[in-house]
């Protein structure tokens, strides 16, 4: 009996001992589930953080492309625009320069109009004295035949 006390007693105490140990493995089960729920509310949460993350991230991208294509495009006008300046520059440059030979042609012919003009003179002052001359002439002619009739 005494051996059957001792297994009993021995038995209880296993009995207490896995008892406690249960008691021990359900409180940490318990625990790790907590811990569980907690990691699983905390990937839900990690997981909207990310799609938010990702949404803002696509919509930048978005901006920067934008943006990219509008400097490309600023870029693009504003190279049309230098060659435009340049062209119209070459042409203010030859109109210059055209304006230039015009003013040095109108120079040359006012110098011949006022060296015609001139001549024009001397010309009605030889005129003139030719005519005196002449008529001079035609009298002392005229006076001749006179003499001569």
């Amino acid at each position: 009996m005494e051996a059957i006390n001792h297994e009993d007693t021995k038995l209880t105490e296993q009995n207490k001992l896995l008892s406690s140990s249960r008691d021990a493995t359900k409180a940490e089960s318990k625990k790790l589930d907590n811990e569980i729920k907690n990691i699983n509310q905390q990937m839900t949460v990690i997981r909207k953080n990310i799609h938010g993350l990702h949404h803002e991230s696509k919509i930048l991208i978005e901006d920067i492309m934008n943006n990219i294509s509008e400097q490309s495009t600023i870029y693009k006008a504003s190279e049309n625009l230098k060659k435009q300046a340049k062209k119209i520059l070459h042409e203010v440059t030859d109109k210059d320069a055209e304006a230039e030979i015009t003013e040095n042609e109108i120079a040359r012919v006012m110098i011949d109009v006022k060296n015609t003009e001139q001549w024009i003179k001397v010309l009605k002052g030889k005129h003139e004295d030719i005519s005196k001359d002449l008529a001079e002439r035609e009298e002392i002619v005229k006076r001749y035949e006179k003499q001569i009739r």
